[in-house]
C-alpha cells in the first residue's frame, strides 16, 4: 500500500481559494509543501460543493504524519492524513 496516503491541509468553498491557499502553504512552508504536487478534488459536504486541498500521495503512513505533525509545530490547524 505504499504511495496511497494523501495529506489533506483544508476545504473551500471555490478552487480558487483553494489554490491561493496552498500558493500561501507554499510560500509559508516551502521545503515541506513543495515537494508533493497539490491535489484539489471537489466533495459534496452537507449538500455543498467543496474544494479538498491534498498534498500527496505520500510513500507511507509515517511520512505523511510526520508532514502533518510539522505543518501543526509551525502553525497550521489542519492536517489530516488519508489512506
Amino acid at each position: 500500500r505504499d504511495g496511497r496516503y494523501p495529506v489533506q491541509l483544508a476545504s473551500f468553498a471555490s478552487q480558487a481559494v483553494a489554490n491561493a491557499a496552498y500558493q500561501r502553504l507554499a510560500a509559508n512552508h516551502g521545503a515541506i509543501i513543495t515537494r508533493y504536487a497539490p491535489i484539489i478534488e471537489p466533495a459534496q459536504v452537507a449538500g455543498a460543493t467543496r474544494y479538498k486541498l491534498n498534498l500527496g500521495p505520500m510513500a507511507t503512513n509515517d511520512v505523511a504524519q510526520n508532514v502533518c505533525s510539522t505543518l501543526i509545530a509551525a502553525g497550521e490547524r489542519d492536517c489530516l492524513v488519508h489512506q
